[in-house]
């Protein structure tokens, strides 16, 4: 921190140009004092564009830039401004054996006892600024102008082969070879940035991440009992699901809040995330993933703290909940048929099998009609079952399914007979057929085969 010192002013004293230099300092170096009491990380990019047309032809060019340097020094142009720096060529700086070659935006370092103002109206090697005169209007209505020196910062880009001993830097971009050779700015590298806007490979890592939490909150939510339309109950099997289900919906709107929000500062949105982390760990058993080895917050390797606790979070949402039943996938026919395979390896030792029904039809009567429009049958059965009009395995509605099978509302769930040939002959072939006549067939209803697989200990 730069300790200010206030000038001390007295009558009859002759006033120099000097004293209104350090009153200068005085103010900056107060600025400067509180700004850094208040935060660690008070410079960075505010915002960036670099001419990708520009790089296509072997130069770089800072078209937009707006933030503060390291030693608190403010910089902000576009590409018409007089403090935007000249184009650099990149030819000689970036060996074809180099992988990146790091961009840096520079201003001459301030040295005490050494002027920082060159009185040239062009930039001048080593000095912090260089002089501007334009004519300014009198703010109390005076009617000529007066010109007046302005100093204008001397801002230049630096390479990362170039020495940066004499230069407040900040590093702004990583530029690299794309597969055709090209030169492009690398996506990933994140800068100190003071918004997280100013990145928008972080911006799209933190919407992917929303788009990936609000599928998962659905999938949580879809598996939840209902009693009816409006109650939604839960046993002890389900707590797990439902804390998972609770931890997500905490974070979700934080989540989206910093998806349209790109104003929060690197570090709240850090700490956001972590915590969305350390809630998801409580899933997860493998140490590993213990919210103690969550990746640090570095100011200056953002793209790394990012890439590791995005990744983080996202391994840890695409664990599933033991689910105590399997969806036995089925394909679907327009003449009703609808086909699967019971060849899940957690279905050898047998299970129980629960069909559910959601359809168009009055609850009661499709409660009375499936079972007896309904043929279950093997694959080599099916068509002969259906054209002798024999029953098949049959079906017996239940309107409470087993506790393992979380109960939706509008929905119909029928058990399996699991005696008789018919089914000896499912369990032997491995295959399923099931077959409802209009008003139950595909257009009109959707089917779910249920297994609930026998423990161990129930062989």
């Amino acid at each position: 921190m730069r300790v200010p010192q206030r000038v001390i002013w007295s009558e009859g004293m002759f006033m120099s140009p000097q004293h209104l230099q350090q009153l200068d300092r005085y103010h900056e170096g107060l600025l400067e004092a509180r700004l850094s009491a208040l935060s660690a990380y008070d410079w960075g990019v505010v915002s960036l564009e670099i001419d990708e047309r520009a790089l296509v032809a072997g130069q770089v060019r800072v078209q937009r830039f707006e933030g503060v340097l390291p030693d608190g020094l403010p910089i902000a142009f576009d590409g018409a401004h007089p403090e935007a720096p000249a184009v650099r060529p990149i030819e000689g700086y970036f060996a074809p054996t180099q992988r990146v070659l790091e961009v840096f935006l520079a201003v001459p370092a301030e040295r005490d006892g050494s002027p920082v103002v060159a009185p040239s109206t062009v930039p001048t090697q080593g000095m912090r600024f260089f002089t501007a005169q334009r004519a300014v209007v009198d703010a109390a209505g005076g009617a000529q102008d007066v010109a007046v020196a302005f100093a204008q910062r001397h801002v230049t880009v630096l390479f990362g082969t170039e020495s940066r001993d004499d230069f407040e830097a900040m590093k702004i971009a990583e530029i690299v070879r794309d597969g055709a050779g090209q030169l492009a700015v690398r996506a990933e590298f994140i800068p100190s940035i003071r918004r997280i806007g100013a990145s928008s490979w972080l911006m799209g890592s933190l919407r992917r991440l929303l788009s990936l939490m609000a599928a998962k909150q659905n999938s949580l939510s879809e598996q939840r009992r209902q009693r009816d339309a409006a109650t939604v109950e839960f046993t002890a099997a389900d707590i797990t699901r439902f804390l998972l289900l609770n931890a997500i919906n905490s974070y979700l709107p934080v989540v989206n809040h910093l998806c349209e929000r790109g104003d929060t500062p690197p570090e709240d949105a850090y700490l956001f995330l972590c915590q969305l982390a350390g809630a998801l760990s409580t899933f997860a058993s493998d140490a590993k993933f213990s919210p103690t080895t969550l990746p640090k917050f570095l100011y200056t390797e953002l793209q790394t703290t990012f890439a590791e606790l995005i990744e983080r979070i996202t391994v840890l949402l695409n664990l599933t909940v033991r689910e105590q039943y399997i969806v036995v996938p089925l394909q679907s026919r327009e003449d009703g048929l609808h086909f699967g395979k019971l060849d899940d390896e957690r279905l050898v030792r047998g299970a129980q099998y629960v069909l559910s029904v959601r359809s168009q039809q009055p609850e009661q009567t499709a409660a009375e009609q499936i079972p007896q429009l309904s043929k279950i049958a093997a694959w080599s059965d099916v068509t002969s079952i259906v054209q002798s009009a024999l029953p098949g395995v049959a079906l017996q509605v239940t309107y409470r399914p087993p506790p393992e099978i979380p109960p939706r509302a509008g929905v119909l769930y029928f058990m399996l007979n699991q005696s008789g040939q018919f089914w000896r002959n499912v369990s032997g072939e491995q295959t399923i057929s099931i077959y409802l006549p209009p008003p139950y067939d595909p257009a009109n209803i959707k089917l779910e085969l249920l297994a609930i697989p026998k423990p161990a200990a129930a062989q």
